[in-house]
């Protein structure tokens, strides 16, 4: 862009902010001398405030007294991280919102606060559709407060732009306006003479970097698609088949493998692409060496976990599928092993992170209780829809807590899986799942606990039946009448700890909560949190799941000490004892 200082976005924050600034603690001390207010309400307001400050852990007066401010701040709360109940917390909102409409910063639109430059004017006047001209005049009163010329304008003045609508009060999806500002100038240009000789596209839109596979050679496609069938329905007849088919994600997976090292070779210069006539030309022992330090440029010539798993994933390819010779398959071993960024079989620093809130009792007893409390609420919900997600909810807890299932496997279940018992005593509930269905090829089964039964139950005769898609067979349905979606399972899991129990928790970090529980109630329960968990050896658990046990193998050890200690000296003070009374006798 021409003319513009490295300061560019800094100064762009700026533009739309509204001034003399007037923080949130301002506001409080406006409405403890408000005579209007009565006495309940502003009690109730001033209380409300400094929950607010207390759950957010911000002071108020670092903060703007402005809408798009206290939207921000009142997102990060939830009513269980304030420790209130639905109503008390709405009621907080209600009364924060309150005292920032009447004491703070009253916002007037950014149109009416700057004038437009007159060169700027002359091109919003060639506009007489009302609401084109509409959309381009936060453009024209940003280029105006920026010295910039309508045939300046570049992606450098849509991201300042969108800075500054970050900034304005008023806006709250400054990536919209974004849109309509480049939708409108897009069209004036086609429909106006006269108008800048350039088109506008949004400035956040990166190049791919991964080519897809329809631009490679056609004899590279076809080997990759009767690849791919034979990884998903492999003849058992054939000795070089893999030994059991592999899921849709995992076969999708190996070919983004593939094309995404194919990319970095191609856009490095380091192979044409009409040169890609198989896979096995990629998995050259030098051009694959190559292709690799493509990887490593991107992390400063470090090794990743992720990176040394593409390596092994590929070398595997190229011993299964493209029958390398030993001399070679020995090379590429050797780049892999050099890429082995070591630690790989310990617990990562993000899930270990993760586990420290539950070194605090009480998120101990939020996530074990939550499935009893979701039930509770949706019994009590009037709104049958939202009684229904709740009671669900409940269930998807219960089956990852006690049962350990990955995302895939829970979501898939069938009703058909469970096996509803009834003996003389009781009734019991039996859950199986083949072996065909589990990612390690080992049949899975599990006696549910009495109240996740009773739980399950319920939600099948009372709750399911009013979810879209209930006529389909899964357990959880989609809104279409499949299975529910990834993306959907995991916002409704992680959504509803965080709101209803201040916990950051997703489906998956599951499967690293409930080792840490066991272990720290029982340093003996690896084995059986090893089976719950359908790990193949021990080693697995060990490697990738525990990790925070140290602290509780150490307590154990003190108690052992403690207790070495105890018995020592009591050994020592008979010892005495016997002493001082043979001695006694021989005086």
């Amino acid at each position: 862009m021409l003319n513009l200082d490295q300061n560019f976005l800094a100064k762009s924050q700026n533009v739309f902010v509204q001034k003399p600034l007037v923080s949130l603690a301002d506001v409080r001390q406006k409405v403890q001398s408000d005579m209007s207010l009565a006495p309940t309400q502003k009690r109730d307001i001033i209380s409300a405030m400094n929950r607010v400050e207390a759950g957010s852990g911000r002071p108020l007066a670092e903060i703007k007294a402005g809408a798009a401010e206290a939207r921000k701040l009142l997102a990060g709360l939830t009513p269980a991280g304030l420790k209130v109940s639905d109503k008390t917390f709405s009621n907080i909102k209600s009364s924060f919102a309150l005292a920032v409409r009447l004491h703070g910063v009253k916002i007037v639109p950014v149109t009416k606060r700057i004038p437009v430059a007159p060169e700027w004017q002359a091109l919003l006047d060639q506009v007489k559709t009302i609401y084109l001209r509409q959309g381009l005049y936060r453009l024209a009163t940003f280029c105006t407060v920026m010295a910039i010329p309508p045939h300046n304008v570049s992606s450098d003045t849509l991201r300042g732009l969108y800075k500054a609508l970050e900034g304005e009060e008023l806006v709250k999806q400054p990536r919209t306006i974004l849109k309509i500002t480049i939708t409108s100038w897009n069209k004036c240009y086609r429909e106006i003479p006269g108008w800048p000789r350039l088109l506008l596209s949004s400035p956040f839109k990166t190049a791919p970097t991964t080519i897809a596979l329809d631009k490679f050679p056609a004899e590279f496609q076809k080997e990759i698609q009767e690849w791919a069938r034979g990884l998903l329905k492999p003849d058992i007849l054939d000795e070089a088949a893999v030994d059991r088919p592999l899921s849709q994600t995992t076969v999708e997976h190996r070919i983004l493998q593939i094309r995404q090292l194919a990319s970095h070779l191609v856009n490095s210069g380091r192979i044409k692409i009409e040169e890609i006539a198989s896979i096995a030309v990629l998995l050259k022992p030098e051009l694959f060496k190559e292709g690799m330090r493509c990887f490593l440029a991107r992390h400063e010539g470090r090794s990743t976990t992720r990176i040394y798993n593409l390596a092994n994933s590929l070398r595997h390819i190229a011993k299964n599928h493209c029958g390398f010779s030993e001399d070679d398959l020995a090379l590429l071993k050797q780049t892999c092993k050099r890429l082995d960024p070591g630690g790989r079989r310990q617990m990562t620093p993000k899930n270990r992170q993760l586990l420290q809130q539950f070194d605090a009792a009480e998120n101990v007893s939020q996530l074990l209780c939550y499935p009893e409390q979701q039930a509770a609420m949706a019994i009590k919900d009037k709104n049958t829809k939202r009684a229904a997600k709740r009671f669900e909810r409940a269930v998807v807890m219960d089956l990852l807590l006690h049962c350990g299932l990955r995302s895939g496997t829970l979501r898939s279940l069938r009703i058909t899986d469970f096996d509803f018992k009834a003996d003389a005593r009781e009734e019991s509930v039996f859950l199986y799942i083949p072996a065909e269905d589990t990612k390690t090829n080992r049949p899975m089964e599990f006696e549910l606990p009495k109240d996740t039964a009773q739980r399950l139950q319920k939600f099948i005769h009372d709750y399911r039946p009013l979810l879209s898609g209930a006529n389909s067979p899964y357990l959880f349905p989609g809104v279409k009448g499949g299975f529910r979606s990834k993306n959907a399972m995991y916002e409704s899991i992680k959504g509803g700890l965080k709101k209803d129990a201040n916990l950051n928790v997703n489906p998956h970090s599951l499967r690293h909560i409930i080792p840490k529980i066991a272990v720290e109630q029982d340093p003996n329960a690896y084995a059986s949190v090893s089976r719950v968990l359908g790990h193949t050896t021990m080693d697995t658990t060990m490697a990738h799941y525990m990790g925070t046990e140290t602290k509780v193998a150490g307590k154990h050890l003190d108690r052992l000490l403690t207790k070495a200690k105890e018995t020592a000296r009591q050994r020592t003070q008979l010892s005495g004892r016997v002493r001082k009374i043979k001695g006694g006798h021989h005086a």
